[in-house]
């Protein structure tokens, strides 16, 4: 992957500066292609400077931070793909995909003084994924009994209620 890195992370240089001047709309993305880039290179530093760009741009796009987080996982960067997903939901705190995915992430993580908010937000959602939350508390239930009530009540009440019947919609 490193080795695929190097042309990649050119392509991402050259494009966010071209792009910067034609078209800012694309800003968010690159940083966050150039932040991938460099954390694939081995270069973490350069890597969080270029993720805190893509965090802190009013123009991120959750879909852009689901994707962006999903790489990062797939390099082993499990704390900058929380910030991307962090700032996905943030940017868009109604889209479902970015909030399921911090969810699963805190959960898998085992972050459970962080998760009760977005897990509250993803519960009043219209349609939230059983098969995220059924993960989510299997993560919880191999917990102490002590561990995050809050959410772990908010997850019983959730499997309390019948599942909706799909032929019902």
């Amino acid at each position: 992957a490193a080795g695929q890195a190097g042309p990649a992370l050119a392509f991402a240089e050259a494009a966010r500066e071209q792009e910067a001047e034609q078209n800012p709309h694309y800003a968010p993305a690159l940083a966050g292609l150039t932040a991938l880039a460099h954390y694939a290179t081995g270069d973490a530093a350069r890597g969080d400077l270029e993720l805190a760009a893509f965090v802190n741009h009013d123009g991120v796009r959750a879909t852009d931070g689901v994707l962006l987080a999903r790489q990062l996982r797939r390099l082993g960067a499990e704390s900058s793909a929380r910030r991307a997903l962090t700032a996905a939901v943030n940017h868009d705190p109604l889209n479902q995909a970015a909030t399921t995915e911090l969810v699963l992430l805190l959960a898998q993580q085992g972050r459970w003084d962080e998760i009760e908010s977005p897990l509250r937000a993803l519960l009043a959602m219209r349609k939230p994924s059983r098969g995220a939350l059924e993960e989510v508390a299997l993560h919880l239930f191999k917990q102490p009994s002590d561990t995050a009530p809050e959410v772990r009540a908010a997850l019983t009440d959730f499997f309390a209620r019948p599942a909706p019947d799909a032929r019902a919609s």
